[in-house]
C-alpha cells in the first residue's frame, strides 16, 4: 500500500502491522510473513487467502441464488469468535470493524479476520477511543457514542451472519442517516423460520438492542448452536471449491 502526508492513515496502517505481526499464533487471524518499509511504501507479506466473504457471496453465490449452508455459517462464527476471543485475551484490543469484506477464507477452508486498522485498546475492558468503523455494522451504543465494550463487536457479528445467510445487507435505507436511525430505532432484523431456532435465537441474542443483555464471547461459546458448530466435522474448502467448480461449469 502506498504511504500518505495523512497522519491518520499512518497511523492505521502501523496499528495493522502491530496486530498483525503479534498474532501469528492464532490460526483464526491472518498470518503475516513481515512487512517492508520504503519511502512512499508499506508491504505486507501475508499467507494467500482465496477471498473476503462479501466477495464470495456478492460475486459467486448471489448471482446464482446459492445461499451459504447454515453449517457454514456455524464455522464462520465459530472463528470470528475464536479470534475476537484471542484479541482481548492476549491483546486486550476489540476489532471494531466486523463485516463481511474483512472476514477471509483459503482453498483449504480455513476462515481467518483481517483488517486490524482500527481496533483499539481496552481500558477497564471499555474502548478507549471512538474510532468509527463501517457505520452499517456498528452497533446502536456506537451510534449514539456512548461507552462501548467487546459486545459492539458481537452486534456487529450478527449483522455479518443475518447478511451472509440472506445475502443481502438486512437494513433498507436511504443516506447514512437514516441508516443510523435505522440501527438505533427500528426493530432488529430477524432470521426467517426456515432456520434453525438455535441459530435464530444465536443471532437474536447478539443483536440485542441494549449493550448489557448482549452476550460476551465466552457467553455466546456456551450456546448449543456455537458448541455444535465448533465440534462438527466438516469440510469447508470442499464446500467452496464445489460452488465454484459449479460456477464454471455453467
Amino acid at each position: 500500500m502506498k504511504k500518505t502526508d495523512n497522519g491518520q492513515e499512518t497511523k492505521r496502517i502501523l496499528r495493522d502491522l502491530q496486530v498483525i505481526c503479534k498474532s501469528n499464533d492464532c490460526q483464526y487471524i491472518v498470518r503475516s510473513y513481515g512487512y517492508i518499509l520504503t519511502y512512499d511504501h508499506v508491504y505486507i507479506c501475508m499467507e494467500t487467502m482465496a477471498m473476503c466473504l462479501e466477495k464470495l457471496y456478492k460475486n459467486h453465490l448471489a448471482p446464482k441464488d446459492i445461499y451459504f449452508p447454515e453449517c457454514i455459517l456455524g464455522k464462520v462464527a465459530v472463528s470470528v469468535i475464536q479470534a475476537l476471543k484471542y484479541l482481548k485475551d492476549t491483546h486486550n484490543i476489540i476489532h471494531r470493524d466486523i463485516k463481511p469484506s474483512n472476514i477471509l477464507i483459503d482453498w483449504n477452508g480455513y476462515i481467518k479476520l483481517c483488517d486490524f486498522g482500527i481496533a483499539g485498546q481496552l481500558i477497564d475492558s471499555l474502548a478507549s477511543t471512538s474510532s468509527l468503523g463501517c457505520t452499517a455494522y456498528l452497533s446502536p451504543e456506537r451510534i449514539k457514542r456512548e461507552k462501548y465494550d467487546i459486545r459492539a463487536d458481537v452486534w456487529s457479528l450478527g449483522v455479518t451472519l443475518i447478511e451472509l445467510a440472506m445475502l443481502q445487507y438486512p437494513y433498507t435505507f436511504q443516506n447514512p442517516f437514516d441508516l443510523m436511525c435505522c440501527i438505533t430505532d427500528n426493530p432488529t432484523p430477524r432470521l426467517p423460520e426456515s432456520f434453525s431456532k438455535e441459530f435464530r435465537f444465536f443471532v437474536d441474542k447478539c443483536l440485542e438492542k441494549k449493550a448489557s443483555s448482549r452476550p460476551k464471547y465466552p457467553d455466546l461459546m456456551e450456546f448449543d448452536w456455537y458448541k455444535s458448530h465448533q465440534d462438527m466435522e466438516i469440510d469447508v474448502g470442499e464446500w467452496l471449491s464445489a460452488v465454484l467448480v459449479e460456477e464454471e461449469e455453467d
